[in-house]
This record gives structure tokens, C-alpha cells and sequence, in this order.
């Protein structure tokens, strides 16, 4: 019987733990990689629950943006937070200078499914499937293709 009982408090409690602690790094939306550059994000988790999401992509005109995103993991899985603008920092080549709050475009959410898996919503959008990018080891690809010509 305490066996049981054993069993059966182990299974409650491993069946309500979902947490997933993404994986710092590159993240994309994963029907968008088509080997071109476009948008993305990097996920960087800190002290726990604090995730920091830097998404990078596109305005309507073209030119190139940046949003950043701080917020807490809640339920194990899901990040909710405002996606904050900035403005007048350093240019690539520039003089120092802070840069300055522009405003909030929105909130963005994500539900993690794994460490590596999930979704995203940005605003004014729904909920995309996003994944955890990898970037191919190259010298690995080409040392094997030369081997094969020898």
C-alpha cells in the first residue's frame, strides 16, 4: 500500500512539472528559415526565471529594427512581457551615448513546449511555432565531402 501511495505521488507530481527552461541562443520562426537572412531572436535566461528576448526583423519600409523584451517565466512554460523600443543609442561606428525608452509596439508571448520548441506570438499577430536555431558545423560538412573525392 505505501508503495503505492509512493508511485502514485510520484506520478502527480511529475505529471503537473512542465517546465521547460529554453535554451539561450538564436531562435526562429520555424516556417520562415528558408537560408535567407530575415527575422529572429535570441532568448537569454538569467537568475532563474528572468528571460531576456531580443527580437531583430523588419519595418514595412525596410529598415532594419530592434525590440527587447524582460519578463519572468510563469507556469513553467509561458513568457509574457511588453516589447520595448529604443532610440538614439550608439551608432556601429558612432560616439558613445545612451540610448532612450521609445515605447512599447506591444506584448509579446511565448509558451516554451521545450527547451528548444514553442510558440510566439508577436503583437498583432497569432501564435507562431518557433524553434531553437542551430547553425551547421561547416568544416565538419566539408572535411566529409573531401574525403569523399579522395
Amino acid at each position: 500500500m505505501q508503495k503505492s501511495l509512493i508511485a502514485i505521488a510520484a506520478f502527480a507530481a511529475t505529471s503537473l512539472a512542465h517546465a521547460f527552461v529554453p535554451q539561450g541562443g538564436t531562435w526562429i520562426i520555424s516556417d520562415e528559415l528558408n537560408g535567407k537572412p530575415g527575422r529572429g531572436f535570441q532568448i537569454d535566461r538569467q537568475g532563474g526565471e528572468t528571460v531576456i528576448v531580443s527580437y531583430y526583423g523588419y519595418r514595412a519600409d525596410g529598415s532594419a529594427v530592434f525590440y527587447q523584451a524582460v519578463g519572468k517565466i510563469t507556469d513553467g512554460k509561458s513568457f509574457s512581457a511588453d516589447l520595448s523600443e529604443y532610440k538614439n543609442g550608439r551608432a556601429f561606428t558612432g560616439n558613445y551615448q545612451s540610448a532612450e525608452y521609445s515605447g512599447s509596439v506591444g506584448t509579446i508571448k511565448v509558451v516554451f513546449d521545450t527547451a528548444e520548441s514553442g510558440a510566439i506570438t508577436l503583437p498583432g499577430t497569432y501564435a507562431k511555432p518557433i524553434s531553437r536555431y542551430s547553425f551547421e558545423d561547416t568544416s565538419r560538412r566539408l572535411l566529409a565531402s573531401h574525403f569523399d573525392y579522395i
